[in-house]
């Protein structure tokens, strides 16, 4: 018999909840990552600064036994962080330009949005999977060296370990959040993923010089702060890793950013959505 001339027979099998098919999008995209190569070895890359500072820190440990000498608590974070914004900055260039645009080149969101899938689902699926390897190469460093740290202490201080965890947490959290709606958006232009890759290190690039030549004839000024999302990522680590209060714009500003990326992304699939891209 012909498949033309058959009934249709609708699907009677398990479906997914319609509040978390944004997961498979996460999963899908994390797992098209995890079969890179050089994303393992980014990632790999990224995480050596932590055995150098564990062994500053283990060097401290014994100097204070010696001499009586405090040393570094919170200020390893803020060398861990200023070593991993390079990481972040390559990493979202590479593997998460392509993100959007891969499936503008290839048709996809024309499934992804003809199925029972809406924007917001599809901008949430793709974010989560874009912050989890900036989480990557921030968070779980922070978490190996804040564990590290802790387990060398002569006593453990269990209100220490959660002040600089929650530290560790908002720094991490931000430029993951606002480095990923920024990246994507890019993306969404539905440029190659290579062009847009060098405008995304580009851009980061030439906003920190812009940034330096205006500081150097105007002085130093939280507006100015705003050009490069670089310098907004390393003042929130100095306000929450070396007690800078000057710098708490920083950190309010860069998850402000975040948010704007964020709605105007949602806003941009929605246009893509609607076919008016």
């Amino acid at each position: 018999m012909s498949i033309y001339s058959t009934r249709y027979q609708g699907y009677d099998g398990p479906r997914e909840s319609p509040t978390t098919r944004f997961l498979t999008i996460a999963e899908a995209e994390l797992r098209r990552f995890l079969q890179e190569k050089w994303a393992k070895r980014l990632v790999l890359l990224a995480w050596t600064p932590v055995i150098f500072l564990a062994g500053w820190l283990y060097l401290a440990l014994i100097l204070k036994k010696v001499s009586g000498v405090e040393g570094p608590s919170l200020l390893v974070y803020d060398y861990l962080f200023r070593t991993e914004l390079f990481f972040i900055a390559v990493i979202l260039a590479a593997f998460g330009a392509g993100v959007i645009v891969r499936d503008i080149d290839s048709k996809a969101l024309t499934l992804y949005f003809t199925r029972p899938l809406d924007a917001a689902q599809y901008h949430l699926g793709k974010l989560i999977a874009t912050a989890a390897l900036v989480l990557v190469v921030t968070l779980v460093p922070g978490l190996l060296l804040a564990v590290a740290q802790h387990a060398m202490a002569e006593e453990f201080r269990p209100l220490e370990l959660l002040d600089g965890l929650w530290r560790i947490a908002v720094c991490s959290f931000g430029i993951a959040f606002t480095g990923g709606n920024l990246i994507l958006l890019l993306s969404s232009t539905g440029w190659s993923s290579r062009y847009v890759g060098a405008a995304w290190l580009g851009a980061f690039t030439l906003a920190e010089v812009i940034r330096g030549v205006l500081v150097t004839g105007l002085g130093s000024q939280p507006m100015l702060d705003l050009i490069s999302l670089g310098r907004l990522f390393t003042g929130s680590v100095e306000f929450l890793f070396a007690g800078r209060s000057d710098q708490l714009p920083a950190l309010v500003s860069l998850y402000a950013l975040g948010v704007f990326f964020f709605v105007w992304l949602r806003f941009r699939i929605i246009t893509l959505e609607r076919g008016k891209s």
